[in-house]
């Protein structure tokens, strides 16, 4: 009697068991003798089809089926229990059905059926059921957010302006063609790597308090500033380089805090401004020079324009400058 009694408890043991498995589980299962009669049903079913636990056990498992399936189910059943013909039992792909809400309306599930006995040597079988609707709405929402990724990346891409977009702790997610050239990184050089690494020593030592700051109290210091903010930054050959830096900061499509930084090179800016105080220095002395020639002379464009008239071009003619710049020389 006594192993009778260890056996049963073992089996009740695998039962209780089993039946937790089958308990926290997300997707929904259903348990089912050979004649198709519930023997048990898992929360996630009962939420899938409107039906509480008890409208369904003992019931015949066409009560979950459109009538057209209902009407036919017993005899694919039985076809299977006499002539072992199988249609989706044991296929881990598992198959596509449609299947009927309590209250009339269809479900689009995909179906997976594994068989077994029970601990009386009973056959059963378990059927479980993942809803397509909601996995169709996330394939769509991940569709979706690539498309959405991909443009954006294509825009950066495009982008004369180097940048750089981060995650909250400053690991770099993207870089632009233009961000490589300005600090002489290729992408995979950068991207996995932490902002700081395009930084000076002094610079980089501070950043992740300056970022960590920002995020527990909210206060920016040039996030969102349209007019950028100075700053030394480090070429790969460790040269300094002066950029205008720009931050603004967004979410990502699951809510997790994204940094996009713009770079203008000061260089550019300076070397800009050098070559044009260079013309305007250079045209200044010119016109010192023709105003003080005492032979008239006249300056003009290719099609006879005229920019320039000197002191004595003035007196000959009897006109005030302004009277002859930008008029025809005939």
């Amino acid at each position: 009697f006594r192993e009778e009694e260890e056996e049963q408890e073992e089996e009740n043991h695998s039962q209780v068991m089993f039946e937790a498995v089958l308990h926290s589980m997300l997707e929904s299962a259903v348990v089912a003798s050979s004649d198709m009669r519930i023997l048990y049903v898992n929360p996630a079913l009962c939420s899938l089809f409107g039906y509480t636990e008890d409208e369904l056990i003992g019931e015949k498992v066409n009560k979950l089926m459109p009538k057209e399936m209902s009407d036919r189910h017993d005899d694919i059943v039985s076809s299977h229990l006499t002539k072992g013909t199988v249609t989706v039992i044991g296929k881990q792909e598992g198959h596509r059905v449609v299947a009927r809400h309590k209250y009339g309306s269809s479900l689009q599930l995909l179906l997976c059926i594994s068989k077994g006995v029970d601990r009386k040597g009973e056959l059963v079988f378990t059927a479980t059921f993942r809803d397509l609707r909601s996995l169709l709405a996330r394939v769509s929402a991940e569709k979706i957010a690539l498309s959405t990724q991909a443009r954006c990346e294509a825009v950066l891409n495009s982008m004369l302006t180097p940048a750089v977009v981060a995650d909250k702790v400053m690991t770099i997610l993207f870089v632009n063609p233009a961000t490589c050239d300005l600090f002489g990184y290729t992408v995979e050089e950068l991207v996995g790597w932490k902002v700081n690494k395009l930084m000076p020593k002094a610079m980089a030592d501070r950043h992740d308090g300056i970022v960590a700051s920002h995020l527990k109290t909210g206060k920016a210091t040039i996030i969102g500033k349209m007019e950028g903010h100075v700053i030394m930054a480090k070429h790969k050959d460790g040269t300094p380089l002066p950029l205008r830096l720009s931050v603004s900061s967004g979410c990502d499509d699951t809510g997790d805090k994204l940094f996009t930084a713009t770079f203008h090179d000061l260089r550019e800016n300076k070397a800009r401004m050098s070559a044009e105080a260079q013309v305007v220095n250079t045209q200044a002395r010119l016109e010192a020079v023709l105003n003080s020639m005492l032979e008239p002379a006249v300056v003009a464009t290719a099609d006879m324009n005229i920019v320039f008239i000197n002191n004595a071009a003035c007196s000959l003619f009897g006109y005030k400058r302004d009277k002859l710049i930008g008029h025809n020389v005939k």
